[in-house]
């Protein structure tokens, strides 16, 4: 089974990181996990979004982390995309939790822009409890948040992602008790999926929206690579 994964739930048919998008991702057997970003809120709530300002996805403004969940809840999230996904709101990660139910594999990012979200690691564990090992895991492009989830005991897997093409990438996992990593599609090179398959470090990549893109990394990886997209859709029959 190919690994297709939706980014930010089934971006390109609904508004990302909403419970529309997630709930297309579950009705359909082809997409094997969903991904989605999470912040923590003033009051400490975790909630799916993927900017740590309000404005784009939302007609809010400010920092997710400077309101309260119930703050959040007032704003609409939905709108943007289309009228008929108006007034939706910012869903819980419990919520999500609880709309998968360990049916597919969660590929959970924690932001980190401005030195946010560094008190998050206690409070995902105890939210992540009773999820079935292997359908949650945790990436960040903070590798200290990785390292923090690796010395609490963190049981699920844990991945780093990467911008642009990096060297020591093997290291820097067994560093952080990393055993993925998340990398941009086009930095991806047989090399790279050669000492990473050898290091027995999986692979994951994004944002992958077009056969073309597939196309090298799936010959150099024997298919083997998780495709994160936007549009699921184009790789059912590829």
């Amino acid at each position: 089974m190919k690994r297709i994964i939706g980014h930010r739930g089934w971006a390109s048919q609904a508004p990302e990181n909403t419970i529309h998008g997630f709930k297309m991702c579950m009705e359909d057997d082809r997409v094997w996990a969903i991904e989605c970003d999470v912040h923590l809120t003033k009051d400490k709530k975790i909630v799916v979004a993927h900017d740590p300002k309000l404005g784009r996805t939302c007609n809010g403004t400010g920092l997710i982390a400077e309101h309260t969940y119930e703050e959040l809840l007032q704003y609409d999230f939905g709108g943007w995309f289309g009228e008929e996904f108006k007034d939706t709101k910012i869903m819980l990660y419990s919520d999500l939790l609880k709309l998968i139910d360990g049916k597919k594999r969660l590929v959970c990012e924690i932001k980190s822009e401005f030195g946010l979200n560094n008190e998050i690691v206690p409070y995902i564990l105890e939210e992540s409890k009773g999820v079935p090992k292997d359908m949650l895991c945790f990436k960040s492009f903070d590798h200290r948040i990785m390292k923090k989830l690796a010395d609490a005991g963190c049981e699920y897997d844990l991945g780093l992602l990467f911008m642009d093409k990096a060297y020591g990438i093997v290291e820097e996992c067994r560093a952080c008790g990393c055993n993925f990593i998340s990398m941009l599609y086009y930095n991806y090179d047989q090399e790279i999926f050669d000492e990473l398959k050898e290091a027995g470090i999986d692979c994951y990549a994004w944002t992958v929206d077009t056969i073309e893109n597939a196309d090298f990394m799936y010959k150099c990886n024997n298919h083997e690579v998780a495709i994160i997209t936007n549009k699921p859709q184009l790789f059912f029959e590829y």
